[in-house]
């Protein structure tokens, strides 16, 4: 795109790089990455369940905060008819759950994992899609 040479030749800079030279209009010199030789690393202490109660106040706040504007869209009736719905549409999934663990008779603890047991490797694919797109 000519612009009528109203560009500096520093703008065009970025172009001009070797294959091994930094691509960004922001050049930084002597970049390590933070994983490189444990630089910048950074490790915690944080227990299965905290990260599990994190987890649940990060849904319980989204759910907080998004029930009412659904409400306010729909009305409170719909609202109430649509809560209901959904609280059993989750119960019958988690009870298919239980039911395809116990049938398949396999240590199961994930998602992932009953996809495997159930349906092999397409399985697992299935069930890690769902999970990333939603």
């Amino acid at each position: 795109m000519d612009d009528g040479g109203k560009t500096s030749g520093r703008d065009n800079e970025i172009f001009d790089l070797g294959p091994d030279e930094l691509r960004s209009p922001v050049k930084v010199k002597d970049f390590k990455a933070p994983h490189a030789e444990g630089e910048g690393t950074i490790t915690g202490n944080v227990g299965t369940f905290q990260t599990a109660f994190n987890m649940l106040k990060v849904f319980v706040g989204i759910g907080i905060l998004a029930t009412p504007a659904a409400f306010k869209t729909i009305g409170l009736v719909g609202g109430v008819l649509g809560m209901i719905l959904i609280g059993n549409l989750n119960m019958y999934t988690m009870k298919l759950q239980i039911a395809a663990k116990l049938k398949l008779n396999a240590p199961i603890n994930s998602y992932s994992e009953l996809g495997v047991a159930a349906l092999g490797a397409t399985g697992k694919r299935i069930v890690d899609i769902c999970i990333l797109s939603s």
